[in-house]
């Protein structure tokens, strides 16, 4: 018996002994992992500078929220830029195409009006050519009118010339001859008597041109003036049309226009009530021009009556639907 209680102090002081061994080597432990602690809060103190992990956290979300916002806009602004540059180099291709034919055009020209100039016989160069290309637009238009004015000399001349050459033939061809008696003298002589009638002819000749030309120039300014007529009374209708409808010099037709519209729309809430109330009366205005009212009595085979001959109580009910409104 004492010999087991031995025993079992024995057991339990060795176990003691593992407890306390175990204790040191957690206490030890505890102490180190309190030291790692303290250097952890050290670290984090100059890591986070004493600001709550979850704000340094939002913090650097946001700087990386940022900062992808930024790489997304830069990629958009190099995507835009290699667009834009694509789209110059097809610029510079289709310039570089325009060139080249321009180049070839260029050539061309310059060959044929180095054939044209060879073709000339006037002697004019290069040189010359390019003093009268340098010569201004009001140049141009000076030495066109006047060719323009030398040829026209010219045509009139021509038509006179050929007039007079017409003339001389078919003098020519008469028998009527001078007599003997009529000689060169007595034929001036009477020239210049008929001259002033002659004179007197032409100019009344004149006159009776001048009279056709106005004529002609009054017939056509008529037509005009018809003309213009017929759109002004076109417009001077539609604004009788206006006049008619609404138009008045106390304006009391565009007044009953109105309130007329706005009567029509009273009349049919009104209609609506005075069918909720009694389906025996219909109200109406007595005509579009006027503002007054009738009714129709639907059991009297929708006779019409005048409001004035409605006895106290229908007068009551028109009044009541009119007064209800919307």
């Amino acid at each position: 018996m004492a010999k087991a209680k031995k025993q079992e102090q024995t057991t339990l002081l060795q176990r003691l002994t593992e407890l306390t061994d175990n204790h040191n080597e957690k206490k030890a432990k505890q102490t180190t992992v309190f030291s790692e602690l303290e250097e952890l809060k050290v670290k984090r103190v100059a890591i986070l500078g004493g600001v709550n992990a979850d704000e340094v956290e939002k913090s650097y979300q946001e700087k990386l929220d940022a900062a992808r916002k930024q790489v997304e806009k830069a990629t958009e602004s190099q995507n835009s830029l290699i667009a834009a540059s694509e789209n110059i180099a097809g610029i510079i291709s289709q310039l570089t195409d325009s060139t080249s034919r321009l180049k070839k055009s260029i050539e061309k020209s310059d060959k044929d009006v180095a054939e044209w100039l060879s073709n000339r016989n006037d002697g004019l160069t290069w040189d010359g050519l390019a003093e009268l290309l340098a010569k201004d637009n009001g140049w141009l238009i000076t030495e066109r009118e006047t060719l323009n004015g030398l040829k026209n000399a010219e045509l009139t001349a021509s038509t006179k010339l050929a007039e007079r050459q017409h003339q001389i033939g078919e003098h020519q061809k008469k028998d009527i001859k001078p007599t003997e008696e009529e000689t060169v003298e007595f034929l001036t002589a009477t020239m210049e008597d008929k001259a002033p009638c002659l004179k007197q002819k032409r100019e009344r000749i004149a006159e009776i041109g001048m009279r056709f030309t106005n004529h002609t120039k009054g017939q056509e300014r008529i037509k005009q003036f018809e003309k213009e007529l017929t759109e002004k009374r076109s417009a001077t209708e539609n604004w009788q049309k206006l006049n008619d409808l609404f138009g008045s010099a106390s304006g009391d037709k565009f007044k009953v226009l109105a309130q007329g519209y706005t009567l029509d729309v009273l009349l049919g809430y009104a209609n609506t009530h005075l069918k909720d109330i009694s389906q025996r009366y219909l109200l109406q205005r007595v005509s579009q021009d006027s503002l007054s009212l009738q009714v129709v009595d639907l059991d009297m085979l929708s006779e019409v009556r005048s409001v004035h001959s409605l006895s106290g109580g229908e007068s009551f009910l028109i009044s009541l639907s009119l007064a209800l409104g919307p």
